[in-house]
């Protein structure tokens, strides 16, 4: 049972990434965070505070929040969403946002489940060996390779789940980007 709690468990958070950085060279004078959010279209930015949630804005789009003391995640219909971030009081922040194929969800999902599963029959295959059930005598060994399997199984749909998080990268606009001082 605690493995098909701990594939749920990371289904629902995948391992996502967040960036924040540490330094600000251009802090806000209000104390706002100007920001444009660079992701796939659909992917919203949500405050969460508490209890309360609301949608900041929804890619590709720009806004002015007020950070402090606030978390930020960004969010994608059906998938993980990223881990909680405080946003710097700067003008210039852009915020990335990277998704994983939903695929991997999938699988991960599928997977999990099927390992779980072989987990499962390999244990009891082992238990009525053991417990003298003479239909099942001798199951020991083939209940061991679908147990080991299963688990096998088990651990790839934990990675394919862990790796379709959601990945979120702020960064602050350099100044002379912003000037359009560099032309390529």
């Amino acid at each position: 049972m605690r493995w098909l709690a701990l594939v749920a468990l990371t289904t629902l958070i995948g391992c996502g990434s967040a960036s924040v950085p540490s330094e600000i060279k251009h802090p806000s004078r209000t104390g706002a965070a100007a920001l444009k959010m660079e992701a796939p279209a659909g992917v919203e930015l949500w405050r969460v505070d508490g209890d309360r949630e609301a949608v900041v804005c929804v890619a590709p789009c720009s806004a002015e929040v007020s950070p402090k003391g606030q978390r930020f995640e960004a969010r994608v219909r059906e998938m993980p969403d990223s881990p909680s971030i405080v946003l710097p009081p700067s003008d210039r922040l852009v915020v990335k946002v990277e998704t994983a194929p939903r695929v991997l969800l999938g699988l991960g999902v599928v997977t999990g489940t099927a390992g779980t599963m072989g987990m499962l029959v390999g244990g009891l295959l082992i238990g009525l060996d053991q417990s003298g059930n003479r239909d099942l005598a001798a199951t020991t060994l083939s209940g061991g390779i679908i147990l080991a399997a299963g688990s096998a199984v088990l651990a790839a749909g934990i990675v394919l789940a862990a790796l379709s998080g959601t990945h979120v990268e702020v960064t602050e606009l350099g100044e002379a980007l912003e000037l359009g001082a560099i032309r390529f």
